[in-house]
């Protein structure tokens, strides 16, 4: 297969085929720390949705999340604040929307729509979105048809988390001060099911990509479920199940989410936080599915912690791609992505009422947020 830079530095995840740097035989994960073990199979599976977890949440909390992606005046988000590159770097654009629905602030809602009428503000005429490398970036950088693929959903999975919260929040469905943007969610709607259409046609190239790349597997299945369930689209619902377990079929007895055929403690995160978001924003009637998913997230919390130190320091010894030398990402290395990882065992937190989980959070947050 021919080598793609653009897939090492844009999309990390499909570097198995490029340029990524391979861990050399992952050390056996036999590592005993000093947390006691998140308890298995004694939590039911929880009912809530994402909202309602989202309501038990302080307001310091929610502006922080909501820092961690900020539109600028023209709704554009990351790398994309500069100037248009990838639909893929307007994926953060749900905590915005979360903090205006918290809040019952328009005007701070309106900031999030804005930015996924930004997205789609560069969609192409049969639903697909562009990839414009930025002249600061070498020339060469030419993007395959996977990567336009993953971007999209990498931001649909965001898109249909948003869409979903926006549909079940009395407030934005009723308040005068939410009528406009209402009329404006309904117009990104009839965009975003030209982009399924789109996307439906791209199966086999994700496929082929991401199957080693069990976070991948997870945008994927979201992207498509979670605008599947907003549009009613049973097509793309259907779609987004299949990929979602094709990444569960892969998950080790021991709850390692695998990427690169190794466990990788910083993707564990990754994967674990997407597979909360599919499961809270998942139509509570598909029971099969959220029981697989929400197996899949405590066995994988409970093998994570395995790797978080007392201090809250997370271990990268054995990892298969974020480790000192290993992936890199637009050529800055990767660092571990304590975001997602303590958002995971904070929302498992709440969900069964861990105070262990909670404490796990706090340690991670107080550790990566204080200078050593």
């Amino acid at each position: 297969m021919p080598q793609n830079p653009l897939v090492c530095i844009l999309f990390a995840a499909t570097s198995l085929f490029s340029c990524a740097v391979a861990a050399s035989d992952p050390a056996p994960d036999t590592q005993a720390l000093n947390n006691p073990a998140i308890p298995m199979g004694i939590y039911s599976m929880p009912s809530a949705s994402e909202w309602s977890l989202l309501k038990s949440f302080n307001a310091t909390l929610i502006n922080r999340l909501a820092g961690l992606a900020v539109p600028d005046a023209q709704g554009a988000l990351q790398r994309n604040r500069p100037g248009y590159f990838s639909v893929r770097f307007q994926d953060g654009v749900t905590w915005t929307i979360v903090r205006g629905l918290y809040l019952r602030n328009a005007a701070v809602l309106e900031s999030g729509i804005k930015a996924l009428e930004y997205a789609f503000g560069h969609q192409n005429p049969d639903g697909s979105f562009p990839i414009m490398v930025p002249p600061t970036l070498p020339a060469n950088l030419i993007p395959y048809p996977q990567d336009y693929a993953d971007a999209t959903t990498f931001f649909f999975s965001e898109l249909g988390r948003s869409l979903i919260l926006l549909d079940g929040n009395a407030w934005f469905q009723t308040s005068a001060d939410t009528a406009d943007l209402r009329r404006r969610v309904g117009i990104i709607k009839e965009q975003a099911d030209r982009s399924i259409d789109w996307l439906l046609t791209q199966q086999d190239l994700l496929i082929d990509y991401d199957t080693p790349l069990s976070n991948h597997l997870y945008y994927d299945g979201a992207g498509f479920y979670l605008v599947g369930r907003a549009l009613n689209r049973q097509d793309a619902i259907d779609v987004g199940i299949a990929f979602t377990e094709l990444g569960l079929n892969a998950q080790w007895p021991n709850g390692v989410l695998p990427e690169l055929d190794g466990y990788d403690s910083s993707y564990q995160g990754v994967s674990l936080f997407r597979l909360f978001i599919l499961y809270l924003n998942a139509d509570p009637t598909d029971v099969v599915i959220r029981q697989r998913l929400w197996d899949a997230i405590s066995s994988g919390i409970a093998w994570e912690q395995t790797r978080v130190k007392p201090s809250g320091e997370i271990l990268s010894d054995g990892n298969s791609r974020v480790y000192p030398g290993g992936d890199k990402f637009l050529g800055v290395e990767k660092g571990i992505s304590y975001v997602n990882i303590a958002l995971s065992f904070y929302y498992y937190a709440v969900l069964t009422g861990d105070a262990g989980a909670k404490a796990v959070a706090d340690k991670i947050i107080a550790y990566y947020t204080t200078a050593h």
